[in-house]
């Protein structure tokens, strides 16, 4: 059984994804899959001939991304192939994979249920104003599709707005 877990920025997906590895269940992060491609040499040549820029941290990269949607194209079409490629590579029985924009990127052939987090969004944007500055977290909004829009399509959904269960999806999809 493959399990995606998805969301909106700031929604809870990693912290549902830690649930799920302590009662053992091998969990994969695609930001964190991206975040280690970032920092091979070879993708980082790539990136700043894409932006043209030698240099470029990840606060300045995140703004370019996400405000020049020809640029947020040409990265994700160098990084997103690597990315599925290292998905579909994944042929465990039982796993769960955080995929924070699988149905903006209609990634729905990767597993066999959805499960998706929300919350309030006065508790996303608290959440999120720890990691990055309130225009980055409106920019990211933008290119997201709507939670509610989410929680519709997906064969589960999780409010983290307050301390979350996992109990019963983990029953229901890995001891079925």
């Amino acid at each position: 059984m493959i399990l995606c877990i998805t969301g909106s920025f700031a929604s809870g997906k990693t912290t549902l994804g830690q649930k799920f590895a302590e009662k053992g269940i091998k969990y994969f992060s695609c930001d964190a899959y991206i975040k280690t491609l970032r920092s091979e040499e070879c993708i980082q040549r790539e990136i700043n001939k894409i932006i043209n820029m030698n240099h470029c941290d990840i606060n300045k990269l995140r703004e370019i991304i996400l405000n020049n949607s020809k640029i947020r194209s040409k990265i994700e079409a160098l990084l997103y192939p690597l990315l599925e490629q290292k998905i579909l590579s994944l042929c465990e029985k039982n796993i769960v994979i955080e995929i924070p924009l699988l149905f903006e990127k209609s990634w729905f052939h990767i597993g066999d249920k959805i499960l998706t987090s929300y919350c309030r969004e006065s508790i996303r944007m608290e959440r999120a104003l720890k990691k990055v500055p309130l225009k980055i977290f409106k920019a990211i909004n933008k290119i997201q599709l709507p939670q509610y829009i989410k929680v519709m399509q997906s064969d589960y959904a999780i409010d983290t707005s307050f301390e979350s269960n996992i109990d019963q999806i983990y029953n229901k999809t890995f001891n079925a």
